[in-house]
């Protein structure tokens, strides 16, 4: 974790020495160009006083906005929300992710308790209470 944290902070004070070293049109043309393409200029992790990390393997693609839950033998389906309850974070150079997807390396940073195993159920935005679907094979 402290490796993770790191990373960020070095990243973070890179991008900024590169920012201030901009003239008033660069600065405003890199600004557009975060607000156009905002997964290509992540923020860094920030250390939070009792958060920890745990490695988190996705199935499925998992955005801001997925309602993920999370599951295990003691938990049944404690429901956890992106920002508030926890973050994911790219461990190779400390960025928060707006989204992850299998073959992503991730961990997710929470000041929650995790057990080992636990897994992150995601709601099916497709899912119709009582009707059943067809995949047609």
């Amino acid at each position: 974790m402290e490796g993770i944290l790191k990373l960020a902070d070095d990243g973070r004070k890179l991008r900024q020495d590169k920012i201030d070293a901009m003239c008033e049109p660069e600065r405003k043309a890199y600004e557009k160009r975060v607000a156009d393409k905002p997964d290509m200029h992540l923020p860094y992790a920030e250390k939070m006083e009792g958060w920890k990390m745990y490695p988190v393997e996705p199935l499925n693609m998992l955005t801001k906005e997925t309602e993920i839950e999370l599951v295990s033998p003691d938990v049944v389906g404690k429901k956890i929300e992106w920002g508030k309850d926890f973050l994911f974070i790219n461990p190779e150079n400390g960025q928060i992710y707006n989204w992850v997807c299998n073959g992503h390396p991730c961990v997710m940073y929470t000041g929650l308790e995790v057990a080992d195993g636990t897994l992150l159920r995601s709601k099916d935005p497709e899912y119709v209470e009582g009707k059943f679907r067809d995949s047609g094979r």
